[in-house]
């Protein structure tokens, strides 16, 4: 007998339903705005990987040359309003700039790990 028909193979499951957070801010007046911090889908991610494309000077050693909106660009394809008249409603980058740096930061770097962006992308994929 074969032992290789023998042994079970691993079969890799995925969801094809995109991983979504609930996201509360609170405005100066502090009442609550709710939004949805969603996973990208493949073509926003394409679509945020070329925007980064043009901010990145190659040379000797590659660089990022313009960080202007690197963080509220995948913000904007990431967020919707939640509840209320613009409920599912994107914000515009325009929104997400005005608000705090610290908030913008951590918002990015959860919109990467839920999108499988990142170093930590790369790092996860290195462990398997």
């Amino acid at each position: 007998m074969n032992d290789v028909a023998t042994e079970q193979e691993e079969v890799l499951e995925f969801s094809l339903v995109l991983e979504e957070k609930k996201i509360r801010l609170f405005d100066e007046n502090k009442e609550p705005q709710d939004f949805i911090l969603r996973e990208l889908t493949g073509k926003e991610r394409d679509k945020w990987m070329t925007s980064m494309a043009t901010k990145v000077s190659i040379g000797k050693e590659s660089s990022v040359s313009n960080f202007d909106g690197i963080q509220a660009n995948l913000l904007a394809l990431a967020m919707r309003y939640s509840g209320g008249e613009r409920s599912g409603e994107a914000l515009s980058v325009t929104t997400i700039q005005s608000w705090p740096s610290k908030v913008q930061t951590e918002l990015f770097k959860l919109c990467q790990e839920m999108s499988g962006l990142g170093e930590d992308a790369d790092e996860k994929e290195g462990e398997d």
